[in-house]
């Protein structure tokens, strides 16, 4: 995971989501999804859209290694009122994904990736961490975008 914290305030943008219209997505427990799902194309997240570029820019120079431009292709803002909640998923057609937390209370869990590629056979682990850990938790902090493989679930 590449965790970023966005360096400015987002309240008219913020403001301006809230505005758009959702949609209720029956397969995740709750969950309501902007009708639109190209939100970083609107001229008003114009700035928040930027900053995510350069985000994309670095995760693949440092992350991936990779000098090849990645493009943003689907955006789309998600609320989840109490006890709602994604299912497990992942993103196909897709290299990287990304969360920006823009509203998060205390009372939220964190967000739990798992690994799909863990061995059929495995070694007893003296220590857990991400790259051998089967999930790992990352918190929901206001203004952080996690950038991550978007095969992980």
């Amino acid at each position: 995971m590449f965790v970023s914290k966005y360096p400015d305030t987002y309240d008219e943008e913020f403001e301006y989501i809230q505005k758009l219209p959702f949609r209720q997505e029956g397969s995740y427990n709750g969950n309501c999804k902007t009708e639109d799902s190209y939100i970083l194309r609107h001229e008003e997240l114009f700035k928040i859209k930027n900053w995510i570029k350069e985000k994309i820019k670095n995760y693949a120079t440092d992350v991936i290694s990779t000098e090849t431009e990645l493009t943003i292709t689907n955006s789309w803002a998600n609320k989840n009122d109490g006890g709602a909640g994604h299912s497990t998923h992942h993103h196909q057609n897709s290299i990287v994904s990304g969360i920006f937390y823009l509203n998060v209370t205390s009372s939220m869990p964190p967000t739990q990736f798992y690994n799909r590629y863990l061995p059929m056979i495995q070694l007893q682990r003296s220590n857990h961490n991400s790259m051998n850990a089967e999930f790992v938790n990352a918190p929901m902090v206001n203004g952080d975008l996690i950038l991550f493989p978007s095969d992980i679930m």
